[in-house]
């Protein structure tokens, strides 16, 4: 009878060595909601604000957004007032909840906000036309750019080359 104890011990423990992690692929990883809170805590620490995004690997736009925040010169402006927080929706543990938390059903992917450190969201990426995503035509990228200006501390120059960057095929 120990022995079937000390078993069912070791093989159902009360709470799991992984807890907040959900195993991808055989490694774990934080879910949703602790990597919000990581980076709203990182925000809080350097004085910059989280720039929030869900995506998919199966979404077009969302790679073309992926590739172009991966250029070095866009993590360098970004990266001045921004901690940047990616959600892969079918990758990431939770990452449905955290999006129903801040979007709506017909948004759409990608979808971004800008959210205070306190993790109150300043700006979205809902236009009044639906959800911009990937901003790729010129009402678009304006719309991105004046969100950034009137929600982060990024310079005209920082602006203008974000929105240059957007512009490229």
């Amino acid at each position: 009878m120990k022995t079937l104890f000390l078993f069912l011990a070791l093989a159902f423990p009360l709470v799991p060595a992984h807890a907040g992690k959900s195993p991808i692929n055989g490694k774990t990883q934080d879910n949703a909601e602790t990597k919000l809170s990581n980076a709203l805590a990182t925000a809080k620490a350097q004085g910059k604000k989280v720039f929030l995004r869900f995506s998919d690997t199966w979404c077009g736009h969302c790679i073309r957004m992926q590739k172009i925040l991966d250029r070095p010169n866009m993590k360098a402006s970004f990266g001045a007032d921004l901690v940047d927080l990616k959600v892969e929706l079918s990758l990431v543990p939770g990452g449905p909840k955290l999006y129903a938390k801040y979007a709506k059903p017909h948004d759409g992917i990608p979808w971004f906000a800008i959210l205070e450190n306190d993790g109150k969201v300043s700006f979205t990426s809902v236009a009044t036309n639906g959800n911009v995503g990937c901003p790729e035509t010129a009402a678009e990228i304006q719309f991105f750019i004046d969100g950034l200006r009137k929600n982060t501390k990024l310079t005209q120059s920082q602006l203008d080359e974000i929105a240059a960057e957007f512009k490229k095929p």
